[in-house]
């Protein structure tokens, strides 16, 4: 289960639960009672601290539809509480409060489906992309139900002849909401299509290289979006996520922008389609990074023989962990190992990658695609030194490496994603911030200690890794502004038309 909140995020969640429960005591008792009276009072209290906190949450780095119904629920709340007071409207006041009450816990539950098919594993493997998933539309259409059964069975019971316009009320609010849901769904652009390609889990890389047979083999559910403007042929991006997974807020935020100039996207969530979560994962051993190679060159493969898609004309963009990704898929030998056949990324953008893997400078060791590299000088996973250290041993070697880096003053790790609202060391995360690039090339992996390759040492490496744990993270809009700007200028460079 994802739980990687703000404290703005822990508070909302806190109000949600108290709501919850609250909430459901007040439907199911008995009605004017003095326990009704109290839990009736917790429950105005939790909901109005969800709906406040929920309109100071940013997942998507833009006011959008969660925020439309923190408003009804507030405005639902608002006026039940005063029928309740005042006992107006004097004909019907008790049919207006119990509409209100049962519309707010609607529209809790209904927040909370997207919330748990967001954060928990297994449910969110089976819905990886939230607001397009017909199995997350399928659960609203029968909460919907559900409700619009319990508003005309508290009406008819306790005023039949008002049951049919409560009844329409909360239909009317649900059809908002489910406009509004739709109209976000629009401004994801015109043609996206549920897509999915065949990968593979490998151990380690030595697997990966040695051509073993993979561990297991997975179905990675994707979304082929296209730009709004016409082409026989579109450029496309593979869009690989953080160690947190897919985030509408940041690669599908991302995404949106690079349609609107002009190329096709495909997103998807590795973790997800494994039924785990990056956490787990990066703790259960190193095979996290070759299967993340493999989804790569799976959707280049899938990309590559889509009529609609120029095959010498995909790019790659991932942010941490998949910037790590998007730079090993620039490694000649690990393409070699995984024989995408003449398909090859025309370029690679790595957002605050890792800093984990880099190639042993030899002859052929990168494909010959550019790369560029987008660093913060804050950034304490990935400090400016150590890649800069390995550029200039690449340099020294005589190797071709075509990487251009930007380095962004004041950026801590993630600048890009919106949910981090403040900076905040987040120990739970591994780093290898104090520990050697690991180099991979044609034969056994070497450390790159003080500018030379060296033995590597799993145990060593492991317990360096120990020794520092977490790093920062905090979300910078003006720099995610820039380096939004700086790499589409890049893509729509080395990804123009022959």
């Amino acid at each position: 289960m994802d739980l990687d909140l703000s404290w703005l995020g822990w508070t909302h969640t806190l109000a949600c639960l108290c709501a919850l429960a609250a909430g459901a005591i007040v439907l199911t008792g008995y009605k004017g009672t003095s326990r009704h009276r109290s839990f009736g009072r917790i429950y105005l209290i939790s909901m109005l601290a969800t709906n406040l906190t929920a309109l100071g949450i940013y997942r998507r780095g833009m006011f959008y539809f969660p925020h439309w119904f923190a408003i009804a629920a507030l405005i639902a709340i608002t006026v039940g509480f005063i029928c309740i007071r005042t006992r107006r409207p004097r004909a019907y006041w008790l049919n207006a409060h119990l509409s209100c009450m049962v519309a707010s816990y609607y529209m809790l539950i209904a927040g909370g489906v997207n919330e748990v098919f967001l954060r928990v594993g297994v449910l969110h493997a089976m819905a990886p992309d939230v607001l397009n998933s017909p199995l997350v539309g399928m659960t609203h259409l029968a909460v919907m139900a559900a409700f619009a059964i319990l508003l005309a069975g508290f009406n008819v019971r306790y005023r039949s002849s008002r049951a049919l316009p409560h009844l329409c009320l909360l239909v009317t609010i649900a059809a908002a909401a489910f406009g509004a849901a739709m109209a976000q769904d629009q401004a994801r652009g015109p043609g996206s299509d549920r897509v999915t390609f065949q990968s593979a889990s490998y151990a380690d890389f030595r697997q990966l290289q040695s051509r073993e047979a993979p561990a297991t083999t997975v179905t990675v559910p994707a979304t082929l979006s296209f730009p709004e403007e016409t082409m026989d042929r579109y450029p496309a991006v593979v869009v690989v996520h953080t160690l947190a997974g897919y985030q509408e807020g940041n690669e599908g935020g991302y995404a949106a922008e690079l349609r609107k100039a002009g190329f096709a996207t495909l997103t998807y969530d590795s973790f997800a389609a494994r039924g785990t979560t990056g956490i787990a994962l990066s703790r259960s051993g190193p095979g996290l990074w070759p299967s993340g190679v493999a989804d790569a060159y799976a959707a280049l493969r899938l990309l590559a023989g889509h009529p609609k898609i120029d095959a010498s004309r995909i790019a790659i963009v991932g942010f941490s962990y998949g910037g790590e990704v998007a730079h090993l898929t620039a490694f000649a030998n690990l393409r070699a190992a995984l024989d995408p056949g003449r398909a090859r990324f025309a370029a690679h953008v790595a957002y605050y990658p890792a800093g984990v893997f880099g190639a042993i400078a030899e002859p052929g060791a990168y494909t010959g695609s550019p790369i560029l590299m987008l660093f913060g000088d804050k950034d304490d996973n990935l400090p400016v030194a150590k890649i800069e250290s390995y550029l200039a041993y690449a340099k020294a070697a005589g190797s071709a490496v075509r990487i251009e880096p930007i380095i962004y003053p004041d950026a801590y790790h993630a600048w890009t994603v919106p949910n981090l609202t403040s900076l905040r060391f987040h120990p739970e995360y591994g780093s290898t911030k104090q520990c050697p690039l690991i180099l991979l090339g044609s034969g056994r992996p070497s450390l790159l200690v003080d500018g030379r390759p060296a033995p590597f040492d799993p145990d060593g490496f492991g317990a360096c890794m120990a020794k520092a744990p977490g790093y920062s993270m905090a979300y910078d809009a003006a720099v995610r502004a820039k380096s939004a700007a700086d790499s589409t200028g890049f893509l729509r460079r080395h990804l123009a038309r022959p």
